[in-house]
C-alpha cells in the first residue's frame, strides 16, 4: 500500500510538470511571436547619470588606505597569526568599505521626449488569450 500510494504521487507530480513545461513553453512562444509583430514605439530617451555621494567618496578613500595598511601590516608580520590577523583585517576592510562604495551612490535621471517619433501601430486584440488550452 506504501509504495502504490508513492507511485501514484510520483506519477502525478511528474504529469504536474509535463503540462507546465508544456503550457508555459507555449506561452513564451505566443509572447515572442507578439513581441515580433508590433515594434516598440520610442517615446523617451532616458539619461541615467550616477555619482558618490560624500559618503561614498570618503568610503572610496578609507577603502584604499585600509588595504595599503593591511598590506603593509602583512607585509611586517612576525608570526603566522599576525598574519592571519593582517588579512582578516583586508577582508573586513573590504567588505565594510566596498559595500559603502557601492551603496551610497546618487543616481539622476533625465527623461527626454521624442518629438518626432514614428506614429504608432494600430494596435488589435489577440484572436485569442495566451493561457487558452486550444492549439
Amino acid at each position: 500500500m506504501e509504495g502504490t500510494s508513492i507511485a501514484g504521487l510520483v506519477f502525478v507530480i511528474i504529469v504536474a510538470a509535463i503540462l507546465f513545461f508544456a503550457v508555459e513553453g507555449r506561452d513564451a512562444r505566443l509572447k515572442r511571436e507578439a513581441a515580433a509583430q508590433i515594434p516598440p514605439r520610442p517615446v523617451a530617451v532616458i539619461d541615467e547619470q550616477s555619482s558618490l555621494t560624500g559618503g561614498g567618496q570618503i568610503c572610496a578613500v578609507l577603502l584604499v588606505v585600509s588595504v595599503a595598511l593591511s598590506m603593509a601590516l602583512y607585509s611586517q608580520a612576525n608570526t603566522v597569526f599576525q598574519q592571519i590577523q593582517a588579512g582578516v583585517a583586508m577582508i573586513c576592510g573590504i567588505l565594510l568599505f566596498g559595500l559603502g562604495v557601492a551603496v551610497l551612490r546618487k543616481r539622476t535621471y533625465k527623461i527626454f521626449e521624442l518629438t518626432n517619433a514614428p506614429p504608432t501601430l494600430p494596435v488589435e486584440a489577440p484572436e485569442k488569450p495566451l493561457h487558452s488550452w486550444k492549439a
